[in-house]
């Protein structure tokens, strides 16, 4: 009994905790480049795949929690991480009618494009909000290893959420 309510919790609250781990290590910095270290926002890869296939788990409101702890972690601009994954949960919940149907290399591509859409008005944005411009390798290799990350994380979110479930 204790086990089944326990599997029932964690079933409305995985969402939330794999999203809250991923920002936790998001903002643990990554050496990529040779003279940059940079955050990974794989953050956005779980709210992407819950605003197309379970965007009753993780909400709007949830989104953007995440995304003013995110900003709380960064210590920059209040507001800034909290926009871009609201702007990403948007984004996906728009286009969820047309796009959840696709295979998963379409459904990469399409995330690619919108985490394209993403960084750069997280960098415009970034911009006008610290006045510090970011050369664009740093940007760009943000962007491509968040998507080489999709496939690996989405599996693992699929998997968790499969197993939760108890199918």
């Amino acid at each position: 009994m204790k086990l089944k309510r326990l599997k029932h919790f964690f079933f409305f609250l995985m969402p939330f905790l794999w999203a809250f781990l991923l920002v936790c290590v998001s903002f643990s910095p990554v050496r990529l480049w040779q003279n940059y270290h940079q955050n990974l926002p794989l953050v956005l890869i779980v709210i992407f795949y819950y605003a197309l296939f379970n965007y009753k788990k993780l909400n709007v409101l949830v989104v953007f929690l995440l995304g003013l702890f995110a900003d709380f972690l960064s210590m920059g601009a209040l507001g800034l991480n909290a926009f871009i994954y609201v702007l990403m949960f948007f984004m996906a919940n728009l286009l969820q009618p047309y796009i959840q149907n696709f295979s998963f290399k379409y459904l990469w591509l399409f995330f690619c494009v919108l985490m394209l859409i993403t960084d750069i008005a997280w960098a415009w944005l970034g911009r006008l909000t610290t006045g510090i411009w970011v050369s664009p390798s740093f940007w760009f290799v943000q962007y491509v290893f968040t998507c080489l990350c999709y496939p690996i994380i989405t599996w693992f979110t699929a998997k968790l959420n499969y197993y939760i479930r108890g199918s």
